[in-house]
Protein backbone atom coordinates (compact mmCIF):
# COMPACT_ATOMS: atom_id res chain seq x y z
CA UNK A 1 0.00 0.00 0.00
CA UNK A 2 2.74 2.40 0.92
CA UNK A 3 4.59 1.58 -2.27
CA UNK A 4 1.47 2.17 -4.36
CA UNK A 5 0.95 5.56 -2.76
CA UNK A 6 4.58 6.45 -3.39
CA UNK A 7 4.18 5.63 -7.08
CA UNK A 8 1.09 7.84 -7.36
CA UNK A 9 2.71 10.81 -5.64
CA UNK A 10 5.99 10.36 -7.50
CA UNK A 11 3.97 10.70 -10.70
CA UNK A 12 2.23 13.78 -9.30
CA UNK A 13 5.56 15.36 -8.32
CA UNK A 14 6.87 14.86 -11.86
CA UNK A 15 3.70 16.35 -13.38
CA UNK A 16 3.87 19.30 -11.01
CA UNK A 17 7.50 19.99 -11.87
CA UNK A 18 6.61 20.09 -15.57
CA UNK A 19 3.75 22.46 -14.81
CA UNK A 20 5.91 24.86 -12.81
CA UNK A 21 6.75 27.07 -15.79
CA UNK A 22 3.04 27.63 -16.42
CA UNK A 23 2.46 28.59 -12.80
CA UNK A 24 5.33 31.10 -12.94
CA UNK A 25 3.88 32.64 -16.10
CA UNK A 26 0.52 33.10 -14.37
CA UNK A 27 2.30 34.62 -11.37
CA UNK A 28 4.08 37.09 -13.67
CA UNK A 29 0.76 38.08 -15.23
CA UNK A 30 -0.73 38.60 -11.78
CA UNK A 31 2.13 40.91 -10.80
CA UNK A 32 1.76 42.76 -14.11
CA UNK A 33 -1.71 43.96 -13.13
CA UNK A 34 -0.62 45.81 -9.99
CA UNK A 35 1.87 48.41 -11.24
CA UNK A 36 -0.41 49.90 -13.94
CA UNK A 37 -3.25 50.24 -11.44
CA UNK A 38 -1.02 52.15 -9.02
CA UNK A 39 0.13 54.48 -11.80
CA UNK A 40 -3.49 55.13 -12.77
CA UNK A 41 -4.35 56.08 -9.20
CA UNK A 42 -1.41 58.47 -8.96
CA UNK A 43 -2.27 60.05 -12.30
CA UNK A 44 -5.93 60.46 -11.38
CA UNK A 45 -4.90 62.23 -8.19
CA UNK A 46 -2.91 64.69 -10.31
CA UNK A 47 -5.78 65.11 -12.79
CA UNK A 48 -8.38 66.34 -10.31
CA UNK A 49 -7.69 69.96 -11.38
CA UNK A 50 -8.52 69.04 -14.97
CA UNK A 51 -11.97 67.38 -14.76
CA UNK A 52 -13.15 65.40 -17.75
CA UNK A 53 -16.56 67.12 -17.71
CA UNK A 54 -14.95 70.55 -18.03
CA UNK A 55 -12.86 69.44 -21.00
CA UNK A 56 -15.88 67.88 -22.74
CA UNK A 57 -18.05 70.95 -22.07
CA UNK A 58 -15.34 73.19 -23.52
CA UNK A 59 -15.20 71.12 -26.71
CA UNK A 60 -18.98 71.13 -27.04
CA UNK A 61 -19.11 74.90 -26.60
CA UNK A 62 -16.21 75.70 -28.92
CA UNK A 63 -17.61 73.51 -31.69
CA UNK A 64 -20.76 75.63 -31.91
CA UNK A 65 -19.70 79.07 -30.65
CA UNK A 66 -19.88 82.06 -32.94
CA UNK A 67 -17.20 84.72 -33.24
CA UNK A 68 -19.22 86.91 -30.90
CA UNK A 69 -19.48 84.08 -28.33
CA UNK A 70 -15.71 83.64 -28.44
CA UNK A 71 -15.14 87.37 -28.15
CA UNK A 72 -17.39 87.61 -25.09
CA UNK A 73 -15.42 84.83 -23.37
CA UNK A 74 -12.04 86.14 -24.60
CA UNK A 75 -11.13 82.92 -26.41
CA UNK A 76 -7.91 83.58 -28.31
CA UNK A 77 -7.39 80.35 -30.25
CA UNK A 78 -10.33 77.99 -30.70
CA UNK A 79 -8.27 75.27 -32.43
CA UNK A 80 -5.59 75.16 -29.77
CA UNK A 81 -8.17 74.99 -26.99
CA UNK A 82 -10.01 72.12 -28.66
CA UNK A 83 -6.74 70.22 -29.20
CA UNK A 84 -5.69 70.58 -25.57
CA UNK A 85 -9.16 69.71 -24.28
CA UNK A 86 -9.14 66.57 -26.44
CA UNK A 87 -5.77 65.63 -24.96
CA UNK A 88 -7.35 65.77 -21.52
CA UNK A 89 -10.13 63.46 -22.73
CA UNK A 90 -7.50 61.21 -24.32
CA UNK A 91 -5.63 61.00 -21.04
CA UNK A 92 -8.76 59.90 -19.22
CA UNK A 93 -9.50 57.43 -22.01
CA UNK A 94 -6.07 55.84 -21.72
CA UNK A 95 -6.42 55.63 -17.93
CA UNK A 96 -9.69 53.76 -18.37
CA UNK A 97 -8.13 51.47 -21.01
CA UNK A 98 -5.25 50.62 -18.66
CA UNK A 99 -7.71 49.83 -15.86
CA UNK A 100 -9.82 47.67 -18.19
CA UNK A 101 -6.81 45.73 -19.47
CA UNK A 102 -5.48 45.21 -15.95
CA UNK A 103 -8.88 44.00 -14.75
CA UNK A 104 -9.14 41.65 -17.73
CA UNK A 105 -5.75 40.17 -16.92
CA UNK A 106 -6.65 39.87 -13.23
CA UNK A 107 -9.87 38.05 -14.11
CA UNK A 108 -7.95 35.61 -16.30
CA UNK A 109 -5.57 34.89 -13.42
CA UNK A 110 -8.42 34.41 -10.94
CA UNK A 111 -10.22 32.08 -13.35
CA UNK A 112 -7.06 29.98 -13.72
CA UNK A 113 -6.59 29.75 -9.95
CA UNK A 114 -10.22 28.77 -9.53
CA UNK A 115 -9.66 25.67 -11.66
CA UNK A 116 -7.63 24.16 -8.82
CA UNK A 117 -9.96 24.97 -5.92
CA UNK A 118 -11.65 21.55 -5.83
CA UNK A 119 -8.27 19.85 -6.27
CA UNK A 120 -6.90 21.58 -3.18
CA UNK A 121 -9.97 20.46 -1.25
CA UNK A 122 -9.14 16.86 -2.19
CA UNK A 123 -5.71 17.06 -0.61
CA UNK A 124 -3.26 18.67 -3.03
CA UNK A 125 -1.44 21.56 -1.30
CA UNK A 126 -2.25 24.97 -2.72
CA UNK A 127 0.30 26.45 -5.11
CA UNK A 128 -0.18 29.82 -3.42
CA UNK A 129 0.41 30.98 0.15
CA UNK A 130 -1.96 32.95 2.38
CA UNK A 131 -0.89 36.15 0.63
CA UNK A 132 -1.79 34.63 -2.76
CA UNK A 133 1.88 34.45 -3.81
CA UNK A 134 3.30 31.43 -5.61
CA UNK A 135 5.08 29.10 -3.18
CA UNK A 136 8.70 28.42 -4.13
CA UNK A 137 9.38 25.16 -5.94
CA UNK A 138 11.63 23.95 -3.13
CA UNK A 139 9.01 24.52 -0.42
CA UNK A 140 6.20 23.09 -2.52
CA UNK A 141 8.23 19.97 -3.27
CA UNK A 142 8.71 19.54 0.49
CA UNK A 143 4.92 19.72 0.99
CA UNK A 144 4.37 17.02 -1.64
CA UNK A 145 7.03 14.77 -0.11
CA UNK A 146 5.44 15.16 3.30
CA UNK A 147 2.11 13.91 1.93
CA UNK A 148 3.87 11.14 -0.01
CA UNK A 149 5.44 9.82 3.19
CA UNK A 150 2.25 10.09 5.26
CA UNK A 151 1.05 6.50 5.85
CA UNK A 152 -1.34 7.22 8.69
CA UNK A 153 -4.44 6.14 6.78
CA UNK A 154 -3.02 2.64 6.35
CA UNK A 155 -2.60 1.99 10.08
CA UNK A 156 -6.03 0.41 10.51
CA UNK A 157 -5.58 -2.11 7.67
CA UNK A 158 -5.55 -5.73 8.76
CA UNK A 159 -2.71 -7.81 7.52
CA UNK A 160 -3.62 -9.59 4.31
CA UNK A 161 -6.68 -7.45 3.66
CA UNK A 162 -7.45 -7.26 -0.05
CA UNK A 163 -9.95 -5.92 -2.56
CA UNK A 164 -12.12 -2.86 -2.23
CA UNK A 165 -11.00 -2.03 1.29
CA UNK A 166 -7.42 -1.58 0.09
CA UNK A 167 -8.39 0.31 -3.06
CA UNK A 168 -10.60 2.66 -1.09
CA UNK A 169 -7.54 3.84 0.82
CA UNK A 170 -6.00 5.12 -2.41
CA UNK A 171 -9.11 6.57 -4.04
CA UNK A 172 -8.29 10.13 -2.95
CA UNK A 173 -4.72 9.82 -4.23
CA UNK A 174 -5.94 8.53 -7.59
CA UNK A 175 -8.46 11.36 -7.83
CA UNK A 176 -5.86 14.02 -7.04
CA UNK A 177 -3.49 12.69 -9.70
CA UNK A 178 -6.16 12.26 -12.39
CA UNK A 179 -7.80 15.60 -11.64
CA UNK A 180 -4.45 17.40 -11.82
CA UNK A 181 -3.64 15.78 -15.16
CA UNK A 182 -7.09 16.69 -16.46
CA UNK A 183 -6.68 20.37 -15.55
CA UNK A 184 -3.15 20.40 -16.93
CA UNK A 185 -4.45 19.09 -20.25
CA UNK A 186 -7.32 21.61 -20.36
CA UNK A 187 -5.27 24.81 -20.13
CA UNK A 188 -3.84 26.20 -23.40
CA UNK A 189 -0.12 25.77 -24.11
CA UNK A 190 2.04 28.66 -22.96
CA UNK A 191 2.69 29.72 -26.56
CA UNK A 192 -1.06 30.21 -27.09
CA UNK A 193 -1.84 32.07 -23.87
CA UNK A 194 -2.84 35.64 -24.79
CA UNK A 195 -0.71 38.11 -22.86
CA UNK A 196 -2.26 41.50 -22.21
CA UNK A 197 0.33 44.22 -21.78
CA UNK A 198 -1.12 47.13 -19.78
CA UNK A 199 2.39 48.61 -19.55
CA UNK A 200 2.27 49.47 -23.26
CA UNK A 201 -0.83 51.57 -22.63
CA UNK A 202 0.77 53.02 -19.51
CA UNK A 203 3.66 54.34 -21.62
CA UNK A 204 1.21 56.02 -23.99
CA UNK A 205 -0.75 57.36 -21.05
CA UNK A 206 2.32 58.87 -19.37
CA UNK A 207 3.68 60.39 -22.59
CA UNK A 208 0.46 62.21 -23.52
CA UNK A 209 0.95 65.85 -22.57
CA UNK A 210 -1.63 67.91 -20.72
CA UNK A 211 -2.28 71.64 -21.04
CA UNK A 212 -0.21 73.86 -18.79
CA UNK A 213 -1.99 75.90 -16.11
CA UNK A 214 -2.36 79.01 -18.26
CA UNK A 215 -3.76 77.02 -21.17
CA UNK A 216 -6.09 75.07 -18.91
CA UNK A 217 -7.50 78.24 -17.36
CA UNK A 218 -8.78 79.31 -20.77
CA UNK A 219 -10.31 75.86 -21.38
CA UNK A 220 -11.77 75.92 -17.89
CA UNK A 221 -13.31 79.34 -18.43
CA UNK A 222 -15.12 78.05 -21.50
CA UNK A 223 -15.96 74.65 -20.01
CA UNK A 224 -17.52 76.13 -16.91
CA UNK A 225 -19.26 79.11 -18.48
CA UNK A 226 -22.90 79.82 -17.80
CA UNK A 227 -23.09 81.64 -21.13
CA UNK A 228 -25.83 80.13 -23.27
CA UNK A 229 -25.45 79.68 -26.98
CA UNK A 230 -28.34 81.13 -29.01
Amino acid sequence: MQGAKHILWDDLIVENTKFRQYLKMIEDQDVTTESPKRKCLVLLENMYRRPIDTAQNAINFLNFASSLDLQILSVNDITKNIIWARKVLGKYGLIQSVKNKSNQLKQNVQHFKGLFHSLFQKGLPSFWDKDDKLISQENYHAFLMQIRMDHSKFEDLQKGLKGESIISKLVDDFEVLNHFKSIKMSVPPISFVPVVEPDVLVMEMMKLELPMDAQWKEIERVGRTRYKLP
